[in-house]
């Protein structure tokens, strides 16, 4: 995980990825070399010249993966690279929005969900940002990028409402882990906590919302994931 995240910093644009914790259980349709094991997985994608591809890619190479399968693929197969369910599954998870990722936040990574944690969680991820996503846009409204250099998830699968609790106890713990380099904000499709309008934005954009609501929804009509009254 360190490795990976000193080679996240000055590449181009076209390059994205993250790393992840797989734990993976012990159950059937698993493919027993990785039936209940735990692994650390770097996923990428390259939009850029396919012939400078290799070269961007040869850093993480040289760490001896266990398995490569990075390969030319139709942009159709990027929807497959996650390998998440085709079907729906339960999951309680939660998120965070994290500014770097030094040695040292890969270290306390690693204790929150490494080997001897106890930890229950399926996956642990971050995922690379930057980019377009990182450049404010005008009039895209108020969430026109996404602050951080990295957006965190952990998620594991509770089947009984007792091992919901602990999995969600321990996705905190893993958010307080990384809260040395956090930003402040929550990414909302990765927070499955109730937020508040100051989780998600900063103070001069929710002065501009209430503006639009002062000015359009007088009555409080409409009503969204979090409040901004005030």
């Amino acid at each position: 995980m360190e490795a990976w995240g000193a080679w996240t910093r000055g590449l181009p644009d076209e390059m994205t990825s993250l790393v992840r914790v797989l734990q993976l259980p012990p159950l059937p349709m698993i493919p027993e070399p990785l039936r209940g094991r735990r692994l650390v997985v770097v996923e990428a994608a390259w939009t850029g010249d396919p012939a400078r591809g290799p070269e961007l890619m040869a850093p993480l190479r040289a760490l001896g993966a266990e398995m490569d399968t990075f390969d030319v693929v139709p942009a159709a197969a990027l929807a497959h690279l996650h390998q998440d369910p085709e079907e729906p599954v339960p999951g309680v998870g939660d998120g965070a929005m994290i500014d770097a990722f030094p040695p040292e936040a890969a270290a306390a990574l690693a204790e929150a969900v490494g080997p001897g944690s106890g930890s229950p969680l399926l996956s642990v991820e971050l995922r690379q940002l930057g980019g377009a996503l990182a450049r404010p846009a005008p009039g895209a409204g108020a969430l026109s990028h996404l602050e951080g250099g990295f957006a965190m998830f952990a998620i594991g699968l509770p089947m009984d409402a007792e091992q919901g609790a602990v999995i969600e106890r321990h996705a905190r713990l893993v958010a307080s882990a990384l809260a040395p380099w956090g930003r402040g904000v929550e990414y909302q499709n990765f927070s499955e906590r109730p937020l508040g309008a100051a989780d998600v934005h900063r103070a001069a954009t929710i002065a501009r919302l209430r503006e639009i609501r002062d000015r359009h929804d007088a009555g409080h009509v409409i009503r969204g994931r979090y409040r901004i009254d005030g």
